[in-house]
């Protein structure tokens, strides 16, 4: 339960930054750095074995719709980068 609220916490601070660059209160090269050290640890080897641990799949950190929305150019490109 506590990895899942984790992840559930993470998602919702993705997708409030992802506002904040709609309204360009943080720079979207923050934003996709931002975004780029979640990608690592997500994909980590840590993630890997808790994965395994507690059966839990960390892809749902991911708040695409949401990532969407910004309508940033630079985030699109990574989102594209790394989902497709």
């Amino acid at each position: 339960m506590g990895v899942a609220m984790m992840v559930l916490c993470v998602r919702s601070f993705i997708a409030e930054l992802a506002g904040q660059v709609g309204i360009m209160a943080i720079s979207e090269r923050t934003m996709v750095n931002l975004l780029g050290e979640i990608w690592e640890i997500v994909t980590g080897h840590q993630a890997a074995k808790a994965s395994q641990l507690w059966s839990f799949d960390f892809s749902t950190v991911w708040p695409h719709e949401d990532l969407k929305k910004s309508k940033s150019e630079k985030i699109a490109r990574w989102l594209e980068h790394r989902f497709s």
